[in-house]
């Protein structure tokens, strides 16, 4: 379980931020971030965790490393959750804007050595995720498939936890429809930002 008085940041893209208010440093949004936070805090308020979320839509790993320093390596998190890799994939079909599987591998990979430079966080890695709604969504995830990947070798490489998404979703939408989790395919749905965050617990050693 996860020290008493520890920072707990979440970065990411759409999927984190969700519709967090980016003036107020202390919203977290309407995603898992805060469930996750209400659960800690309700079941834990001794612990003082302090529970930060800096996603941001559209993000890339590439345009989180220009704000690093700022929304991560300045905060010094305690635990640090990453997810990202859908954007790069939508922006090969929608801008004709591809990222090679190795690029994104190797951004992600800086942005956790700069963080283990600073404050050594414990890490907590979420693959990238699409649900197959439709056929543009399916086009979409062939290219995810290889970023669910690179998220896997960095998991291995850093001996972090990892969340695998996608397969997670896939086993899911065997017992409810595929909207029930993300009407769009890519945004959950308050009960996929719930099934999010009990994973997430799961993976950071807390008792459900």
């Amino acid at each position: 379980m996860i020290k008493n008085n520890s920072v707990i940041l979440f970065q990411g893209d759409s999927v984190t931020d969700a519709e967090r208010d980016r003036e107020d440093p202390i919203s977290l949004g309407i995603g898992f971030p805060a469930i996750i936070c209400g659960i800690l805090h309700a079941t834990y308020p001794e612990a003082n965790y302090k529970i930060l979320n800096r996603g941001i839509s559209g993000n890339r790993a590439a345009d989180m490393a220009a704000r690093w320093q700022t929304d991560c390596l300045d905060l010094k998190p305690d635990v640090l959750t990453i997810l990202c890799g859908v954007n790069e994939s939508g922006r090969r079909y929608d801008s004709n804007d591809p990222t090679p599987d190795d690029v994104f591998k190797e951004n992600v990979r800086q942005l956790i050595l700069s963080a283990k430079a600073v404050s050594n966080p414990d890490l907590v890695l979420i693959t990238p995720f699409l649900i197959d709604i439709n056929d543009t969504v399916a086009q979409v995830h062939e290219d995810v498939y290889g970023k669910v990947a690179m998220m896997k070798e960095l998991a291995e490489e850093f001996n972090a936890p990892l969340i695998d998404l996608d397969q997670i979703f896939l086993e899911a939408s065997k017992h409810m429809p595929m909207t029930f989790w993300a009407k769009d395919g890519v945004h959950p749905t308050t009960a996929g930002h719930s099934l999010i965050a009990y994973h997430w617990l799961k993976a950071a050693g807390f008792s459900l």
